[in-house]
């Protein structure tokens, strides 16, 4: 069924034929305009691209740093565990929370899903791999967040704030299996990219037309697909976008009224 969504380049949501060659042969399809917005997605694109990573969205293993990382500052309160509220305040607090793994089981696990670690022991369970993946990474992201969303750092690692975005939607048992579930990713992914962009650029690169489109792309198929099955997490978007636009509101005025001093 073709619509909003169907067709459109993943970077500046024009409509188009032209698909990404090695995710077709994965059963999906994802669109780009031409070969130089396909090279702006490429550096992220490639670790979630083509048969056994394209088509289920396919979490990539940690690298050595990021699990090095995660097992060092595991009980630190930092990023957005500083701030006050309920909920964890540590990675290993979260995980317990949401996997019931205590502290010793997550830094026997975290190699058990770093790049070269044997697969053998996944076999018949990669729906457990990846679980573990998108909660640690989710975790790990909320641990380093403001220091890396400082105007005065390089933004976070596109997939990192994928999976903190896809995380928080993961209301449901079959979390990462629902039928919506890998188009989104890929979607989101691209808009991050986006905003990444924007943001190092100084507002330079991309034309605003190309977020714009990709953005209402993104909420159209929140609106028609995800609303079949799962209208509470639709809702919840929503709702934070509704948030998310007070606050810049707001900043904005700040801004506006310190420049009149």
């Amino acid at each position: 069924m073709s619509s909003e969504w169907d067709k459109t380049c993943l970077v500046c949501g024009i409509r188009t034929e032209n698909r990404c060659s090695s995710c077709a042969k994965a059963g999906i399809d994802l669109f780009f305009c031409s070969p130089d917005h396909q090279k702006l997605m490429w550096k992220w694109h490639r670790r979630v691209c083509g048969p056994g990573k394209a088509n289920p969205f396919i979490w990539p293993l940690l690298s050595q740093l990021e699990a090095d990382e995660i097992i060092e500052h595991m009980h630190e309160s930092t990023g957005t565990f500083a701030e006050p509220g309920p909920g964890p305040s540590t990675v290993a607090e979260g995980v317990q929370y949401s996997l019931r793994l205590s502290p010793e089981k997550l830094a026997y696990i975290v190699p058990k899903v770093t790049e070269g670690a044997p697969m053998s022991i996944w076999d018949g369970h990669l729906a457990a791999q990846q679980t573990v993946l998108a909660c640690v990474r989710a975790y790990e992201t909320m641990r380093i967040k403001h220091t890396l969303y400082k105007r005065s750092s390089p933004p976070i690692d596109a997939l990192k704030a994928l999976v903190g975005h896809d995380f928080i939607v993961a209301t449901n048992k079959e979390y990462g299996t629902e039928p919506w579930r890998t188009q989104y990713r890929h979607f989101v992914l691209a808009k991050i990219v986006l905003h990444d962009l924007d943001r190092l650029t100084r507002h330079r690169e991309p034309p605003a037309e190309w977020r714009r489109l990709t953005r209402e792309c993104i909420i159209v198929f929140e609106n028609v697909v995800i609303s079949r099955t799962h209208p509470e997490i639709v809702e919840y978007l929503h709702e934070k976008r509704a948030r998310r636009a007070l606050k810049d509101e707001a900043r904005a005025k700040a801004r506006a009224a310190a420049t009149e001093l």
